[in-house]
């Protein structure tokens, strides 16, 4: 037997229902499995996946077709570049956006206060040092680059 499969088993549980082999073991600070062999951390997903398909793109990203950070099942793993990993992500609406970001300043109801205050006169610069952010920050929100699932 392989002492790193054996490792890796010990610590797997398998749901029923989806198919997926949750790992129970150490996580990194996203919730993706890990392990250390080899004298380093390795992200468990590119170890399962390069077990099972011996040779992993090193460029390229190994993604979930079944979108939980602890599977390591190596048949909902499959290789993507970063922008189609992004695409996927986007797709499936697993993106953070607005307040849900960890470092937001903005919510959507200040989002909606600005527009409403931008409509009423103000300018970006009164609403950046009203809502404490930066300028670019309060201009992308107005015009649809950033809080796009905002309706104003």
């Amino acid at each position: 037997m392989n002492p790193l499969v054996d490792r890796i088993w010990e610590k797997v549980q398998v749901d029923p229902i989806t198919g997926c082999w949750l790992w129970l073991g150490a996580t990194d600070g996203r919730g993706y499995g890990q392990i250390r062999f080899g004298g380093s951390t390795k992200r468990l997903i590119r170890v399962v996946y390069e077990m099972v398909n011996d040779i992993i793109d090193p460029t390229k990203d190994v993604c979930h077709r079944c979108d939980i950070r602890r599977c390591i099942n190596p048949f909902h793993l499959f290789q993507g570049t970063r922008l189609e990993n992004m695409q996927d992500a986007v797709r499936k609406d697993r993106i953070q956006k607005g307040e849900d970001r960890p470092l937001s300043k903005l919510t959507v109801i200040t989002v909606k206060q600005a527009y409403t205050l931008r409509q009423q006169g103000w300018t970006y610069d009164a609403l950046a040092t009203k809502f404490n952010v930066g300028n670019p920050t309060i201009w992308k929100a107005l015009n649809g680059q950033t809080w796009k699932h905002v309706s104003l």
